[in-house]
């Protein structure tokens, strides 16, 4: 019976969680007019009432970007009194948004063909052909020779001898070019997306584009760590070395993202106000705790050592991975569902916000995040917290942190299973068996995302949350992950159908890629100033993320990575 007034309890502060105010926007005269702006990604609700509050009406219009319209406002008298309706116009059409993504793909689709005929011409050495015809053409009109006497005689016997073969890498290039596609578009969202609202963050509950990275790379940063523990201890590297190695990389990670943190503000840096939670700082957070673990339990795999438990050997192998990241989930849930968080309802893990009300209208104005908020603020400080979240504008609210504490948790859980598809690769000796397994972990931890979250986006006991990790979010995320991984690994390393260029290439420099862009992203011509134009502000932030792209071509060929 608690258990059951608690869900009731809690059922019922989510749903009055999602009871927004409306917000005043401007006073008409009579017979008066006045010109609004509004936002034209969601549906606009338009509620006008006279000052005596007695009539009112009511529109909800989704407004089309550049488009000018005309919300009509007339008295309109009956027998039973008069009251006024409201009637919205269109004067100008508004222009489709998207056909500046058409003519970038275009763009980009020209762009590979030229390349993939270039190459081609290249490996069949067309363009040499075609000289040594054209030259033996004009050396027979002329009289001054023949075509067996153009080249020396040895020089088929020079064509003929091999080059020895440099021996092959076993780098899985799947694995690089997952992890290059995820740094391309976050570089491109970071940047600004061309101002798509699917390139930007979800303001609280919901998914895009740009929630989609993160967490990629977190899982692929657990299968990193399988991947290069398995090796070193093949090379015979000690426990020792391998923990000194850890917390190198822990700190210099920990470091960069708070330097990173500290360059954004340009009248100079206030440690009173430094922010201490950031992207790298969770990266190095996760690497430690799981990092840590694999050096614990890593041992040389042999495929044909299974016995009893051979059918699921990825999970009964990684049972240690297993207790840790389940007692983590625990320790996570007990946190966000049954700590008390001042003034906010028990479980309560909405926007919070100005325009945000509970049960009896009580106000939810410090509860954003619920316990998630609470902890960082508790333990950072509000000043050291991220002071400008996606829902602040929108909900009104005050500083609160993606990156925080309690995300952390969940963070790690997720990079847990990035562990679970690296062993995956250990334990399973052929690719069919491999990507049946991935598929598998797909369906299983997407099926548990899908029950989470009722099968949308914003609904469902756990809604799917960027911000704050949920764990629905980080269930359909590694589901997304293992399929993305199968796909690549399918094409790239086993029918070898692409080279995973040129996303293999930023793959192999992704933490590069991400300080430089972080560095430069307000300078010339990674970055500049543009009109509020879809089409512009892609032009920009396309060409940004393409030399970027280039930068790590470059960087390839030349040999120079940045390892840490």
């Amino acid at each position: 019976m608690r258990w059951r007034r608690f869900l009731k309890r809690w059922y019922s502060s989510q749903l009055y969680s999602t009871l927004c105010a409306l917000m005043s926007l401007t006073s008409i005269r009579p017979a008066g007019s006045t010109v609004l702006r509004v936002n034209t990604t969601w549906p606009t609700e338009i509620f006008v009432q006279d000052k005596s509050q007695s009539q009112s009406c009511n529109k909800t219009y989704h407004f089309g970007q550049s488009g000018h319209y005309v919300l009509w406002i007339f008295p309109v008298n009956t027998e039973n009194g008069s009251h006024f309706e409201c009637n919205i116009v269109e004067a100008k059409s508004p222009v489709d948004i998207y056909i500046p993504i058409y003519i970038a793909i275009a763009v980009y689709v020209g762009v590979l063909i030229l390349y993939i005929v270039w190459k081609q011409i290249y490996r069949k050495k067309l363009l040499k052909k075609i000289f040594y015809c054209l030259e033996t053409d004009r050396l027979v009109n002329s009289d001054l020779g023949s075509p067996n006497n153009i080249a020396p005689s040895n020089s088929v016997a020079l064509e003929s001898v091999k080059k020895p073969e440099k021996p092959k890498s076993a780098r899985l290039k799947s694995l690089d070019t997952f992890r290059g596609i995820s740094i391309v578009v976050m570089i491109f969202a970071n940047l600004g997306g061309g101002e798509y609202w699917f390139f930007k963050h979800s303001r609280w509950n919901g998914l895009t584009i740009a929630d989609l990275v993160f967490p990629w790379f977190v899982f692929i940063m657990g299968t990193s760590i399988v991947l290069a523990y398995n090796a070193l201890y093949k090379k015979g590297a000690t426990m020792r070395g391998i923990f000194f190695k850890i917390i190198k990389r822990t700190i210099i990670l920990f470091a960069i993202g708070v330097i990173l943190g500290t360059g954004k503000d340009r009248n100079g840096v206030d440690l009173q106000s430094i922010r201490i939670p950031g992207v790298l700082q969770r990266f190095s957070i996760c690497y430690f705790v799981v990092a840590t673990v694999e050096m614990l339990t890593a041992r040389i795999d042999d495929p044909h050592r299974y016995k009893w438990f051979h059918p699921i050997r990825d999970f009964v192998h990684l049972w240690l991975h297993w207790l840790v990241a389940l007692l983590l989930l625990a320790l996570y849930l007990c946190l966000a569902f049954l700590l008390p968080v001042p003034g906010c309802p028990m479980g309560y893990f909405g926007p919070g916000g100005a325009l945000v009300f509970g049960l009896n209208r009580t106000s939810l104005l410090n509860c954003t995040g619920g316990s998630a908020g609470y902890i960082d603020k508790y333990i950072f400080g509000e000043n050291h917290i991220y002071q400008h979240p996606t829902c602040k504008d929108l909900y009104q609210t005050g500083p609160y942190d993606p990156e925080g504490i309690l995300g952390s948790i969940t963070s790690i859980f997720i990079t847990f299973l990035g562990v679970l598809a690296g062993k995956v690769l250990l334990v399973y000796p052929d690719w069919v068996s491999r990507t049946k397994r991935w598929i598998l972990w797909a369906i299983i931890l997407g099926s548990i995302a899908a029950i989470l979250c009722d099968f949308s986006q914003n609904e469902g006991t756990v809604p799917i949350n960027k911000n704050l990790w949920s764990i629905s979010y980080i269930f359909l995320m590694a589901s997304t992950s293992f399929v993305l991984l199968t796909f690549c690994y399918y094409i790239v390393d086993v029918q070898k159908w692409w080279s995973g260029g040129p996303f293999y290439h930023a793959g192999m420099n992704s933490i590069l890629l991400y300080v430089g862009h972080e560095l430069m992203k307000n300078y010339f011509p990674w970055q500049w100033k543009t009109s509020e134009t879809h089409g512009e502000n892609l032009a920009a932030d396309l060409t940004g993320t393409s030399l970027w792209v280039l930068t790590a071509i470059y960087l390839h060929y030349k040999k120079i990575f940045l390892k840490i």
